[in-house]
């Protein structure tokens, strides 16, 4: 699956660029509980490869109807300013209707405007091969449904 990177305003000062700009890889992708009985919802992330796990704000864990602090709690550490608490749950991540299954985290320590995939429970199961100079990305599955 090709995708196009996302042109984001960007602070000039923290860019290596110096440009106004930067280009992302988002998606959107369906997240379901992993029983299916709750509901389902449509979130916009990041495709990071340098994020260990997917993690994702507590709110959108709540949205899709878990307890998210009764989840396995760890600290997080990395992506934020400060330190914060992390909750894993199972869940159901489905890109254009390939699904995983994966323990992903929630935090409500999250402090960027969107959830991210990472190593363990998205780059596991999918090919991901970035061209920035194109401005595109491709995901591909590596297992099928």
């Amino acid at each position: 699956m090709k995708f196009w990177y996302t042109k984001l305003r960007a602070n000039p000062h923290l860019t290596s660029s110096g440009k106004p700009y930067v280009y992302i890889p988002l998606v959107d992708v369906d997240l379901f509980t992993s029983d299916r009985n709750k509901s389902s919802l449509k979130y916009r992330v990041l495709i990071d490869s340098g994020a260990d796990k997917c993690l994702f704000h507590g709110a959108i864990g709540e949205m899709l109807g878990l307890d998210v602090r009764s989840g396995k709690k760890s600290p997080m550490r990395g992506i934020m300013s400060k330190q914060g608490d992390v909750f894993y749950h199972n869940v159901i991540i489905s890109l254009y209707g390939q699904e995983v299954e994966s323990v992903v985290g929630f935090s409500y320590d999250l402090d960027i405007a969107f959830g991210l995939l990472g190593q363990v429970g998205f780059f596991d199961s999918f090919r991901v091969c970035f061209d920035l100079p194109r401005r595109d990305f491709d995901v591909t599955p590596k297992f099928a449904n």
